[in-house]
């Protein structure tokens, strides 16, 4: 996929080859203004435009795949209806400080948003935080190790690792 020269190749993979397991991905390209959320099994492939900001925490959601046998970890379903909550809460003025907010969020005690628990129930914890920008000709994104940490790695105009 990652080798795809465009969306629709990539969406074109995806449907042609043999598919295990469950997976959500988000696909976007640099000059398409097309934002994909793409659910898929073994059996389904699910393709929805995103055309505002919406959460998706690792079970099938789409309405083509939503009702399909599935197991939601508790977590899981938590952290998508916290997400959900959240993104109807929070302001669309500052769009990463929004994301980081909803990434970061932890006022679960039990199952949070952000995990870092060494005992953590269902082994779920939160290895990064990542906020993409797609625009008209460049896509620039930033990792964070931690939260309310200074970002870790910075593409702009190219892979800057910030000096710890």
């Amino acid at each position: 996929v990652l080798d795809a020269p465009d969306l629709d190749a990539a969406l074109a993979l995806l449907k042609s080859v043999p598919r295990a397991g469950a997976f959500h991905l988000t696909l976007a390209q640099a000059c398409d203004e097309r934002l994909l959320s793409v659910e898929f099994t073994a059996q389904a492939l699910s393709v929805d435009r995103v055309e505002a900001a919406r959460v998706h925490s690792n079970h099938l959601i789409h309405a083509d795949t939503g009702r399909m046998s599935q197991i939601v970890t508790g977590s899981s379903g938590v952290r998508q209806r916290r997400g959900e909550a959240l993104l109807n809460e929070t302001p669309q003025s500052e769009p990463q400080r929004r994301a980081l907010g909803i990434l970061w969020d932890a006022a679960d005690p039990e199952l949070p948003i952000y995990r870092t628990d060494p005992a953590d129930s269902d082994v779920e914890n939160t290895l990064a935080s990542a906020v993409f920008r797609v625009g008209a000709d460049k896509v620039e994104w930033a990792v964070y190790d931690a939260a309310h940490e200074a970002v870790r790695f910075d593409m702009r105009d190219g892979l800057v690792p910030v000096a710890g």
